[in-house]
């Protein structure tokens, strides 16, 4: 479990001072990375610090996976200077509330992580925010399957948003052509823009463009296994259709994006772009 993690990512800090022996005229190491095993305790902590909360699930029944996430994924040399930005914690997938004896799984907040092994962030950075203490990212794997490093520090490196909104931002900026639409600038009132839009859409349960009156695109679609994979769907819609992906190709200063499932259980999307 956590140890494991620990004391890899140890060792590498006590063989890297010896090679700073050697050459003393290279940096001092950096502290080793400080893994929590208690939620409580990661989440005082994270909130303190204004900080987000990083968490892995570890699921001891597909173990083989944890321990390749943990040992070639989250001690991956990309992923430490974004993981720094963040407190840090490793807990199983049934972990409990002692008090209550509730698995902290089975709270709302957490259902987007299905249950499953996998790792989610919860936004701690600002106490007046409606962001605070959102789980504001829920990523799931499949058995026997994790992410890889590179869609790990895509996942670190989301702007500030609701879960819908980094879901579909994650989308687009793993998709194997990069859309450079999404890689600009989501600035919160085009962020609250695209969320608004969404709402509109979902109230009437009927896809339509905005008074934004720049560049836009939007979609709507069924429900997926992951909010992620819903997140996917919208981005290959969206590829598929020559407007909207020239759009979303774009070079574009400022964007935001968001997707909202209406009560008839259809998903719908927005993307603005700015300049």
């Amino acid at each position: 479990m956590i140890h494991t993690l620990t004391r890899m990512v140890t060792v590498t800090a006590v063989l890297a001072g010896c090679c700073f022996t050697v050459a003393p005229q290279q940096a001092v190491a950096e502290e080793p990375l400080v893994w929590h095993d208690n939620y409580f305790t990661a989440y005082r902590e994270a909130e303190q610090q204004k900080k987000q909360l990083f968490l892995f699930f570890r699921d001891e029944q597909d173990s083989e996976a944890a321990d390749s996430y943990e040992l070639t994924v989250l001690t991956d040399e990309t992923l430490q200077k974004p993981l720094r930005e963040m407190v840090l914690a490793v807990i199983p997938v049934d972990y409990s509330i002692h008090e209550t004896q509730e698995r902290l799984m089975d709270y709302e907040a957490f259902q987007h992580q299905q249950k499953r092994q996998g790792i989610a962030v919860v936004d701690l950075v600002e106490s007046g925010s409606a962001l605070h203490s959102k789980v504001v990212s829920a990523h799931p794997f499949t058995r026997g399957r994790h992410l890889t490093a590179s869609s790990t520090k895509t996942v670190l490196e989301l702007p500030r948003g609701t879960i819908t909104q980094r879901s579909l931002i994650y989308a687009a900026r793993i998709n194997p052509y990069k859309p450079a639409g999404a890689q600009g600038e989501a600035t919160p009132n085009l962020l609250d823009f695209s969320h608004k839009h969404c709402g509109t859409m979902c109230s009437w349960n009927s896809m339509h463009h905005s008074s934004f009156g720049g560049m836009e695109i939007v979609a709507n679609n069924g429900e997926g296994a992951t909010i992620v994979d819903t997140a996917k769907s919208f981005i290959r819609m969206w590829q598929g259709s020559s407007p909207h992906w020239s759009i979303l190709t774009g070079r574009h200063a400022k964007f935001g994006m968001d997707m909202k499932r209406a009560p008839s259980g259809h998903w719908y999307a927005t993307g603005v772009f700015s300049n």
